[in-house]
């Protein structure tokens, strides 16, 4: 009986630790679909080494390290044709890129395990781009590098639990919509599923894409890796969300959006209304500015304002930086000789990282010393930045009030500053949807607000 008994423990044992082994195969299998392993080439292993340095010691131009970029040849690529992007539009993140060339899935997995997060790094944000390879080099089940991206971004969180990962959809190959292509966009259906607190999704594809899904060589040269324009896309979608989680060291320069077809086509129309000039009034701004004779406010600029000869330069989506850079390259050329400026601008600072509200008055400032160089007997109305947001407590309008509080000291015989903002806002600082339909600009009434403001300032110094 007891020899019986033992057998039976004995077989029991036996089976229970097969079906340990066989549950910790499972697991390692759903863990990555791939081990991770190196690449056996001595330009792997020297870049390899020079990222583990930089990751021991956790700084990068004296700074600490605050954004992490993990990835491949396209990551890597920020160092060569996205080189002035990133020192205009990225570094002052205080960023560092772990890209090399040619990786796949396993192979980062295996920088991560052998020294690239290891030592004094600490980044509070990591922008991860991986898995074009996995597809490119073998056609890999999307499944399969799916797996491989969970146990990346897994191992990113065990190491940085306070970190916030931006995962970036893998990008789009090949000339036109093929197998490579179809693989790819399985894979960021898979990936997409990871956003959680502290793992956020991001696609830009249909940015780098035509209407019809094919690549345009200007953005990708070899339909695979980024031009400098395709960076430039990328850095524009990236730089909001990077400021939730990092403050610039530094000014933040948004991509010129030169390549922009829409924006370039206004620019350059700026640019032959300046040739011809003959207009009193200049206006100078953002979308705000533009929609006053485009959209909801064309009825009152027409009305009220177009009969004063004046000239609207506003151009939708622009930052103080963009205005600066139009300034300096045509918009205030040739003939144009206004004898009033209007600048209502800085509401999108924010959009492209510049969240510091001395940063943004700074650039309106300079506006003021270009302008002021250059029509030295113009007088200029600022305008203070609009409200925006439904409630006063949003964070957009709390930098602009800031920004107000600064340039409201730039009053000067030829500057006047002029602030609105109490008319375009209920008692409580709520904004009504009848005067900001969208709670950032304003719609016909909004605009007629604006106007009567206008032409009681636009009187005084018309008339001197």
């Amino acid at each position: 009986m007891e020899q019986s008994a033992y057998r039976i423990t004995r077989i029991i044992t036996n089976r229970l630790l097969v079906f340990a082994v066989l549950m910790v195969a499972c697991f390692h299998a759903a863990a990555f679909a791939l081990a991770p392993e190196p690449v056996d080439k001595d330009s792997w292993r020297v870049r390899n080494e020079q990222l583990n340095t930089i990751a021991q010691e956790g700084t990068v131009n004296g700074n600490a390290i605050d954004v992490l970029f993990i990835g491949d040849s396209i990551t890597a690529g920020w160092g060569g044709a996205g080189k002035q992007v990133w020192k205009d539009s990225i570094a002052p993140f205080r960023a560092v890129q772990f890209g090399i060339g040619g990786d796949r899935t396993e192979n980062v997995l295996w920088r991560l395990q052998n020294g690239n997060i290891d030592g004094k790094i600490s980044p509070k944000v990591i922008v991860l781009l991986i898995g074009t390879n996995n597809t490119g080099h073998r056609e890999q089940d999307p499944k399969e590098t799916a797996a491989d991206i969970k146990a990346i971004a897994d191992t990113l969180q065990k190491r940085f639990p306070a970190a916030h990962i931006i995962l970036n959809a893998v990008f789009p190959r090949s000339e036109k919509p093929d197998n490579k292509r179809k693989i790819n966009d399985e894979l960021n259906t898979l990936i997409a599923a990871y956003e959680s607190d502290h793992v956020h999704y991001l696609n830009i594809n249909d940015r780098l894409m035509k209407a019809d899904g094919s690549l345009d060589k200007s953005i990708f040269p070899d339909y695979l890796h980024l031009s400098e324009k395709g960076y430039r896309i990328w850095a524009e979608a990236l730089i909001p969300e990077l400021s939730k989680y990092v403050m610039p060291s530094e000014r933040v320069f948004p991509p010129l959006r030169v390549n922009e077809k829409d924006w370039k086509a206004k620019f350059e129309s700026y640019n032959r209304m300046a040739q011809q000039g003959g207009m009193d009034i200049l206006f100078i701004g953002d979308s705000i500015t533009e929609f006053f004779q485009k959209k909801s406010g064309k009825e009152v600029w027409d009305e009220k304002i177009a009969p004063m000869n004046a000239a609207n330069f506003g151009i939708s989506g622009d930052g103080t930086q963009h205005v600066l850079w139009r300034l300096e390259h045509g918009n205030m050329d040739g003939k144009l000789s206004p004898r009033l400026i209007v600048i209502m601008l800085g509401t999108n600072n924010p959009k492209y990282g510049i969240t510091d509200p001395a940063m943004t008055a700074a650039d309106i400032k300079e506006i003021l010393g270009k302008l002021s160089r250059r029509f030295p007997d113009a007088h200029m109305l600022l305008y203070g930045i609009f409200p925006r947001g439904e409630e006063k407590t949003d964070s957009y309008r709390t930098i602009n009030e800031a920004v107000n509080g600064i340039i409201s000291k730039y009053d000067s015989p030829k500057i006047h500053y002029v602030n609105i903002n109490d008319r375009l806002m209920n008692a409580d600082g709520s904004i009504d949807k009848t005067v900001m339909p969208d709670y950032l600009h304003p719609g016909e009434q909004g605009y007629v607000i604006w106007a009567d403001s206008l032409l009681v300032e636009i009187n005084k110094y018309l008339k001197q």
